[in-house]
């Protein structure tokens, strides 16, 4: 079975984004091509199970989703695509039913290192699944 962080990397591919099939899990390349996405698991519940048929019972899982790129529109056109794809997203992506995707938290930041400045604008979601 697929775990939710490959499910969400896959839904979050599917969107077909300017970042394209870059979306990473926590770090991204070295010198990437911009924009890009990186995604980080922020919290959820343990596997649980009833106890009388041992079938799981739903999980609940936060993930950050941040876009990083060169200019702001840029990074504001990703997000925008970001959002309008995952909030309220159900549905199965690669064998793992989503029940329910909500934005919980949208914010914006910038990274300066000489001459390099990033725009970044994170997402947090909640994903119910089983």
């Amino acid at each position: 079975m697929s775990s939710i962080e490959e499910a969400f990397k896959a839904k979050v591919v599917s969107l077909d984004t300017a970042a394209g099939k870059r979306v990473f899990r926590e770090t991204i390349e070295q010198e990437p091509v911009m924009p890009a996405i990186a995604f980080t698991r922020t919290g959820g519940t343990p596997m649980q199970r009833l106890l009388e048929t041992g079938v799981p019972v739903l999980q609940r899982v936060s993930l950050r989703a941040e876009v990083i790129a060169s200019t702001y529109a840029s990074a504001e056109e990703v997000s925008a695509a970001l959002r309008a794809g995952l909030d309220g997203w159900h549905g199965v992506s690669l064998d793992v039913e989503v029940l329910r995707c909500a934005c919980t938290f949208q914010g914006e930041a910038s990274f300066v290192d000489g001459d390099t400045v990033l725009k970044i604008v994170q997402q947090d979601y909640e994903l119910t699944y089983r």
